[in-house]
């Protein structure tokens, strides 16, 4: 909780400080993919380190933590340089948001249906 209350005051400071407010906040959008790096890795590491789970892709977490890892281990420095990147060269700019930066959208989101179907209750078949 307290890092949440230090990336908000972060992005208030830097909203009204370093950018304008007309231009995307990519010092926010940075540093906070950036902090959800850190917490899907440290996620990753206790699911390894747990002495419970035997099989990690039946995971939900596995499953959602990769899919942060891929998404914002991709998006996070195309997002701090968008601004320098639109005003100079926006050609570059928009092929990579719709192509690398909507494909990584679409892991990530799938690997939250992954997740979703891991937490779903399995139905056991009896034999008679």
């Amino acid at each position: 909780m307290i890092a949440m209350v230090l990336f908000a005051l972060f992005a208030a400071f830097s909203y009204l400080q370093w950018q304008q407010p007309l231009k995307l906040n990519t010092q926010s959008l940075a540093v906070g993919g950036i902090f959800i790096l850190v917490l899907a890795f440290t996620k990753m590491y206790h699911l390894y380190k747990s002495d419970k789970i035997q099989n990690v892709f039946t995971e939900p977490a596995f499953w959602i933590s990769a899919g942060f890892i891929l998404y914002w281990g991709f998006g996070s420095p195309y997002f701090a340089m968008y601004n320098f990147l639109w005003e100079t060269s926006r050609e570059f700019s928009t092929a990579y948001f719709y192509t690398v930066n909507f494909g990584f959208l679409v892991l990530l989101n799938l690997s939250i249906i992954k997740a979703l179907q891991c937490s779903l209750p399995t139905k056991r078949s009896s034999v008679s």
